[in-house]
């Protein structure tokens, strides 16, 4: 046994690549969401691309009327909406709608994570993931109800 184990190369995204919402909503990119999420190494650029398209359409879904009514106030782009509020130099909205699509495609990532040929040490740290699925989720809810400028909880009385 010489000791030595190969270590196949982590999964990446090509340079540059973006996956496009609706063109009035900017384009996720796919390499700063694989370098901003924790995602376990292994995920391919593929089932990445899949997991962010998904997102995009839950998050669209969630904003459509909000988006009819930017567009009907004459704002042709997301970036047109409230310009001057920046955060470190980028539109918050903008920021906010990435925030939404990364953390709802991770949460997608987190729930489909569990492989069949998972070591024990590999099965404990993906139910670990897994309880980190609804944390994203709810995470990416106050990230829409942000751009909605709504609240984050709703509280019905029974």
């Amino acid at each position: 046994m010489t000791g030595f184990v190969a270590t196949p190369p982590a999964p990446h995204s090509p340079p540059g690549a973006t996956v496009a919402a609706d063109g009035w909503f900017p384009a996720i990119d796919v390499g700063a969401m694989r370098a901003g999420m924790r995602l376990r190494g292994e995920t391919p650029h593929a089932r990445l691309v899949e997991a962010i398209r998904g997102a995009i359409v839950t998050v669209l879904v969630q904003l459509s009327d909000w988006q009819i009514a930017r567009i009907a106030e004459g704002c042709t782009s997301l970036a047109m909406v409230k310009p001057g509020e920046t955060i470190d130099g980028e539109h918050r909205l903008s920021l906010l709608f990435a925030r939404a699509v990364r953390l709802y495609a991770a949460a997608e990532l987190a729930a489909f994570a569990r492989d069949s040929s998972a070591t024990n040490d590999e099965v404990d740290r993906i139910d670990e993931e897994s309880l980190v699925g609804p944390d994203m989720t709810a995470r990416a809810l106050a990230a829409v109800r942000d751009i909605l400028g709504t609240t984050r909880i709703d509280v019905e009385l029974i």
